[in-house]
């Protein structure tokens, strides 16, 4: 009668066996080149960099089946749209994943969570250049006398990836009062001033 229980239980034992062998853990998309590498210094956007803006992006991926960034959304913000919206074009490119798999070991769709820290680029000391440049600050200035916008340009560019605290348009701020003008015609007029200056550098 033991005999008959227990051959009546070897089938049984060897299902269970057989179905825990194929429920395996499922696992989530992986990364197969270095996070690291996905953002770097060089990507800061240029106002951002120009304002010295710092951040913490908090993102969340959705990766295909083949690995593929599908989505990138941004789960807590740096505080800049455009260091959010830099960070996921940058990511959904760069990123490149071993896709995620069920508990049948299929690839499967997944998503992984990560964030990029947004940092200044540290500046190192460069040679003097040999050149002189030119500062072009070009400010415009509506009816009222009020600056609405101010870009400048350095040229020929004697260094890169170098922008001082202080710039050209840091005293010309938008919403600043100026001067008021009037055209030909006596009625206030727009105004676009152009303002140039020569750097030179000269080792004492």
């Amino acid at each position: 009668m033991n005999r008959i229980m227990l051959a009546g239980l070897a089938p049984l034992l060897a299902f269970a066996l057989a179905k825990n062998a194929k429920a395996a853990e499922p696992t989530g998309p992986t990364p197969i080149n270095d996070p690291g590498t996905w953002v770097q210094s060089s990507d800061y956007p240029s106002d951002e960099l120009r304002n010295r803006v710092t951040g913490t992006t908090s993102f969340r991926l959705s990766v295909s089946q083949t690995g593929e960034v599908l989505d990138c959304l941004v789960t807590i913000s740096s505080g800049s749209t455009a260091l959010d919206a830099t960070a996921c074009a940058l990511i959904k490119v760069r990123a490149k994943f071993q896709p995620a798999k069920n508990a049948e070991g299929k690839p499967s769709i997944g998503t992984y969570r990560n964030r990029v820290r947004w940092v200044m680029p540290e500046i190192g000391p460069i040679a003097i250049p040999d050149a002189k440049s030119i500062v072009t600050v070009m400010i415009e200035i509506n009816e009222k006398g009020i600056v609405e916008s101010c870009e400048f340009n350095l040229e020929p560019k004697t260094y890169e990836s170098r922008l001082d605290e202080v710039t050209p348009c840091t005293q010309f701020p938008s919403g600043r009062k100026l001067q008021e003008f009037f055209g030909k015609d006596g009625k206030p007029a727009r105004v676009g001033m152009i303002m140039q200056q020569t750097v030179e550098y000269v080792q004492r």
